[in-house]
């Protein structure tokens, strides 16, 4: 029993080690630009708002972008998770545009247009609340003006062949070739 726990109790701390050298201490502020791409690597895309130049750092499906602010003299200031309901809703309908939006929350997952309405739409994917797989929807007119914001679901994580039912549940569907849907 005793030796048991002592093997838990060495798992866990090499697990933990394990973790730590993954994370590793974060940057400190004054840190040159050198340090953040030797811990963080080449950045998926660069902005300069005035003095400050952010660097995006987004993960694979997109669920999580990082932006990382360098001073003037390209020192290390903050790094921020900026797919975040709170970013989302800074976004101001009528006064922010395309810029302002990248230098906000940075490239989106996806870009479509609605030809009806005339809207470029970006689209980005977020873990909404830490829970939800979920997909903020930013649409823009002709000028490059925020004329809409809209949340829902992201439909990668759907479950194949569903969709939702706007119950709160998925329904299956089989889809014949003309295209008719039966539940």
């Amino acid at each position: 029993m005793v030796i048991r726990r002592r093997l838990i109790l060495l798992f866990s701390l090499v697990i933990l080690s394990g973790c730590a050298a993954i994370f590793g201490p974060d940057l400190f502020p004054g840190e040159p630009e050198e340090a953040v791409i030797a811990k963080y690597g080449k950045p998926t895309a660069r902005y300069q708002d005035g003095d400050i130049t952010l660097l995006e750092y987004a993960s694979f499906y997109g669920q999580q972008t990082y932006m990382i602010r360098l001073d003037a003299q390209r020192c290390f200031v903050s790094r921020e998770q900026v797919l975040t309901v709170e970013q989302f809703q800074a976004i101001r309908i009528g006064k922010d545009n395309m810029q302002s939006v990248l230098l906000k929350i940075g490239q989106p997952a996806e870009k479509d247009f609605l030809v009806l309405k005339n809207f470029t739409v970006w689209s980005y994917r977020y873990k909404e609340s830490g829970i939800w797989d979920s997909m903020m929807h930013i649409k823009f007119d002709t000028n490059g003006i925020v004329r809409d914001k809209e949340n829902g679901l992201d439909p990668l994580y759907f479950p194949r062949g569903a969709i939702n039912d706007n119950s709160g549940r998925y329904v299956n569907l089989i889809v014949s070739a003309d295209c008719e849907a039966k539940r």
